[in-house]
């Protein structure tokens, strides 16, 4: 059974991988500039969202019987009736003089390893409060059901966010979005060690802004950076950082002083990672001035 558990879910992961990485690929290919970046924060919600959906209907199925809430994976085809019905197969006119200039530009901006240990912080910091929230509520008598409301309403929040953040680089810059990414994710750490209604309602807004600001913006980044030939190898190492930053919060109960001392070592650890960021924008804005 163990054995089963196991293939299912390598199987799982690696699916997963190759549809992310697939996905960002054919935005990078149809669209450019502004328009893919607006693309991209798209597809940002479109995932958050999908959690929403699928966490809700997996707990109303699971509250049916323990067994019902795989049958969500059968949706896999009508996805691929829909993959091979509304993605078009032939390939986009060649703008490769576009992505040449456009990636000749990016030289002055965060390099490709940075992107990728941007994202691993990120999607650590960010599973870090969805994996002990439900721990710490539970501990404060909250129900199954104002758990799940609350986690769904951080990716709802997710969404929203994900769709105002072209704006805010458009407006500031993408380190300094990055920034106020790492910011919100401090807030959201301050307010979750609170432990009180109010305060869990604003450390979920807060964390779902952290998640909008970031991940779509760095998924954007890491295709701006990577020239077409090694652009989908580029995306997979992304992918690579997203799990990566999953897997290390499976490592936060070792943490010593329980959960609400994780969640004040992340408030300062986030408030370095933003000042570091906002360092950076500052250097990159005068090497911009320079040129």
């Amino acid at each position: 059974m163990v054995f089963f558990v196991f293939s299912n879910r390598i199987l799982l992961g690696g699916a997963t991988a190759v549809v992310m990485a697939g996905c960002t690929v054919l935005i990078s290919q149809w669209h450019f500039g502004q328009n893919r970046l607006n693309m991209i924060a798209k597809q940002g919600m479109a995932v958050e969202f999908g959690g929403v959906i699928f966490l809700f209907l997996g707990g109303v199925l699971a509250a049916q019987y323990w067994a019902l809430p795989l049958s969500l994976y059968l949706m896999a085809w009508l996805f691929l009736i829909m993959l091979l019905y509304f993605v078009p197969r032939q390939h986009p006119v060649n703008k490769q003089s576009v992505a040449t200039e456009e990636h000749a530009v990016r030289q002055s901006s965060l390099s490709l390893k940075l992107v990728y240990l941007i994202t691993t912080i990120s999607m650590t910091t960010f599973f870090a409060a969805v994996v002990l929230l439900p721990i710490l509520m539970h501990e404060q008598h909250y129900s199954e059901e104002r758990i799940g409301l609350l986690l769904a309403f951080i990716s709802l929040m997710a969404v929203t966010a994900a769709h105002f953040m072209p704006k805010v680089v458009r407006r500031f810059s993408e380190p300094k979005a990055l920034s106020f990414a790492f910011i919100a994710y401090g807030f959201a750490y301050f307010f979750f060690s609170q432990m009180s209604t109010l305060t869990l309602v604003l450390g979920a807004i807060s964390a779902g802004i952290g998640f909008g600001f970031s991940i779509p913006l760095l998924n954007h980044m890491t295709v701006e950076l990577s020239e077409e030939a090694v652009r989908g190898r580029n995306l997979s190492y992304f992918t690579m950082a997203v799990f990566s930053g999953q897997v290390l919060t499976s490592f936060i109960d070792y943490m010593p002083g329980g959960a609400s001392n994780v969640f004040i070592n992340g408030l300062f650890f986030c408030a370095v990672v933003a000042m570091l960021l906002f360092i950076k924008s500052h250097h990159i804005g005068k090497s911009l001035a320079k040129s």
